[in-house]
């Protein structure tokens, strides 16, 4: 279907944007990300564009290309909890443990009741060598609902 509305519209960066998607998810991160970054050209500030790349390439293990696409979401979205979580992640895989967990630290304060940001900063200060308040972050995860499977 998107593929046809692109022929149809090859300038409508939303159709890029959902073929991409598609493709993503049937394993044609190639194809997807060369759709994304299509849909970025026509419309350099659509954030979901660049956050759906920013995943397909962080999914890759291309951590430093991924953080360039959450850094710009997260300018265009400051209060995009998604956004600042998965740069914490790509952060954290590039051993950059403090900016990690300042982006995580962000995306629990936009998303108090989430739990998830809450384990990556664990995670973060444990990598860091903070073990107090890791444990602290932990438990808060717990708290809101996280189930660890060492519980």
């Amino acid at each position: 279907m998107w593929a046809a509305t692109v022929v149809a519209q090859p300038s409508s960066a939303r159709a890029h944007e959902a073929l991409a998607t598609a493709l993503q998810r049937r394993g044609a991160s190639v194809a997807a990300q060369a759709h994304y970054q299509r849909a970025i050209g026509l419309y350099p500030r659509f954030a979901t564009a660049h956050l759906n790349l920013g995943l397909s390439l962080y999914e890759e293990g291309r951590w430093s290309a991924a953080l360039d696409q959450f850094d710009i979401v997260c300018q265009l979205q400051p209060l995009n909890a998604t956004a600042h979580l998965n740069r914490g992640a790509a952060l954290f895989r590039q051993g950059l443990w403090m900016p990690a967990v300042d982006a995580y630290r962000q995306a629990a304060e936009l998303q108090p009741a989430w739990p998830v940001p809450w384990l990556n900063l664990g995670d973060a200060l444990r990598a860091a060598g903070d073990e107090d308040a890791a444990a602290a972050a932990v438990d808060h995860a717990r708290s809101l609902g996280a189930v660890l499977s060492f519980d």
